[in-house]
């Protein structure tokens, strides 16, 4: 397997090992009561009492530095998070520990900076006392502690998933978390198949690996890391179109109702990284995927995801006016900061339709020099 090949593998199953097997040592276990939040200083938002949220409250807790990369990446996709499920009971809480680096100054500068982006609970650890409940009690020997980190707790205030929120199961996870479906049984297991899938993909075993995929997606069919890696390896492995399509098409039939399920699909079909260049893709399985996807989230909180990938669908069609449609109209109908991030998108869209329009108003001129005869491009364009 070559450099980018392992790094694929890398980031699509992060942290699976062949063989490996979880290591004795950590004393806070997924099952385990979650601990209080030892915080000092609240920077934003009211004070969080996880016992006190009990029956009613499910909670995020993640653990970031301002000044990570990573961080700051997530900040505005948990925000999203937070918007979208207040009403179900989510909290999410960001747990910034204090040292040389991590400064009160530092995190209130974040917020302030972020605005909008940062709507989640805002907390600093003064004195190390929720990282050392949290990060150290959790970590394995030999293992570091990453950064960030997300710690799931449910309405019986309980740890249920805890890991990187890089990994591409994240927010399969967080959506089962706020709708009481997460069951730490089926996640443990999906990793016991993810280190065998690690193992063959490393070694080239391509149709082992989708044989594995499939077990793993009957049992958890709203799996992203799993569909996309189904995606990838028909794709880009084995370059089997036709078995994409076959089984996209029975993906279809069992779950064409579930907007979750239909989204990831249609994500990981759209997505270039998982079909490889322009001449690999499959612009009608993914129109296909992405229309059921958004059929299904009308009404729902997925709305916000799936507009944007119909309008890609529809968009790598030629369908761009088709496109921006979908993004106006989903516009309408989601609120707050999500909205305003959808906007962006239109902005895009409407760059689009008018260099549309300037080529249809002023055909390029043929031409023997690449790029001569567009519009902007100074000879025959407006």
């Amino acid at each position: 397997m070559n450099g980018l090949m392992s790094l694929i593998v890398g980031v699509m199953f992060l942290g699976a090992q062949e063989g490996a097997s979880a290591p004795a040592g950590p004393t806070l276990k997924i099952g385990d009561p979650a601990p209080a939040l030892s915080v000092h200083t609240w920077v934003k938002g009211e004070p969080i009492d996880i016992e006190a949220g009990r029956g009613a409250q499910c909670f995020v807790i993640w653990f970031w530095r301002p000044q990570d990369l990573g961080s700051q990446q997530l900040a505005p996709r948990l925000t999203v998070f937070q918007e979208r499920y207040k009403a179900k009971g989510l909290r999410i809480v960001g747990v910034a520990t204090e040292d040389e680096k991590t400064t009160i100054d530092g995190v209130r500068a974040f917020v302030d900076a972020g605005g909008p982006q940062v709507g989640w609970t805002v907390a600093l650890d003064n004195v190390k006392e929720t990282w050392d409940a949290y990060q150290v009690a959790s970590q394995r020997p030999g293992e570091g502690i990453g950064m960030p980190r997300a710690y799931l707790v449910n309405r019986e205030g309980r740890i249920v998933w805890m890991g990187t929120p890089a990994d591409p199961n994240f927010e399969d996870a967080v959506i089962d978390l706020v709708e009481n479906r997460l069951d730490p049984a089926v996640w443990a297991r999906m990793e016991e198949i993810e280190r065998v899938i690690a193992g063959k993909a490393r070694g080239g075993q391509w149709r082992e690996v989708l044989k594995d995929l499939d077990e793993l997606l009957r049992m958890y069919p709203h799996s992203s890391k799993g569909v996309n890696f189904k995606v990838f390896a028909f794709a880009q492995q084995l370059k089997d179109y036709a078995g994409l399509n076959a089984w996209a098409k029975e993906f279809f039939a069992a779950h064409g109702k579930d907007p979750h399920v239909m989204l990831n699909l249609a994500t990981a079909i759209t997505n270039p990284a998982t079909m490889g260049g322009f001449a690999d893709r499959e612009p009608e399985t993914a129109y296909r995927a992405a229309k059921i996807a958004y059929d299904a989230s009308l009404g729902t909180e997925l709305l916000g995801d799936t507009a944007p990938i119909y309008a890609r669908a529809l968009f790598q069609l030629g369908a761009v006016r088709e496109g921006r449609k979908v993004l106006a109209d989903a516009c309408e109908k989601i609120k707050g900061f999500e909205a305003d991030l959808m906007r962006g998108d239109l902005a895009f869209y409407d760059r689009c339709i008018k260099l549309l329009d300037e080529i249809e108003k002023n055909p390029p001129a043929a031409s023997s020099k690449p790029g001569e005869g567009l519009p902007g491009a100074g000879g025959g364009g407006a």
